[in-house]
């Protein structure tokens, strides 16, 4: 039986003092990936985020993702539409299949099929700035088959055992 594939994450930041504590901690945690729809591709990073159920990727990514289609999706009528709530308030998303593409320590792609939450891009409210929200890796995909989560910083988290694939 070959080993389970291990899918390396990196910290956004080194090892640092925390404010209030003696404890270092590290840097937000993102796992670089391919997201594939028919013929368009993007590559970048989704934050691990264990506290977000679904995986999305963010409106900015999604608009350069999906370029002039972006503007098709229907963000009231789709029938693949979910409303998010969080931090930054309710979002209106609709899903769709994607394949992704993670790169693995030994080499070769660990490709899956799930779906992916594409968020409606917010306006900016009176006097203030749109909120940017990263591209979520969630508990959807987290959460699927076995995960294993080793995280040892400063520098060392991975992902083994990854579903084959999430439907919608």
């Amino acid at each position: 039986m070959p080993p389970t594939p291990r899918i390396p994450v990196r910290i956004d930041q080194p090892l640092r003092p925390a404010a209030r504590s003696r404890r270092p901690v590290g840097g937000k945690a993102f796992v670089d990936l391919t997201v594939v729809l028919e013929e368009k591709r993007w590559f970048g990073g989704f934050l691990v985020d264990t506290g977000a159920s679904r995986t999305t990727i963010g409106a900015a990514e999604a608009l350069e993702f999906l370029g002039d289609d972006y503007f098709l999706l229907d963000f009231d009528r789709d029938p693949l539409r979910v409303d998010i709530g969080g931090i930054g308030g309710l979002v209106r998303c609709v899903a769709r299949g994607v394949d992704l593409i993670f790169r693995t320590e030994a080499g070769p792609a660990h490709h899956i099929t799930a779906p992916i939450l594409i968020p409606e891009l917010a306006d900016a409210p009176p006097g203030g700035l749109a909120m940017h929200t990263p591209s979520l890796l969630g508990r959807d995909l987290l959460g699927a088959g076995a995960l294993t989560l080793a995280y040892r910083l400063p520098t060392e988290l991975h992902f083994s055992n990854m579903p084959t694939g999430v439907s919608l």
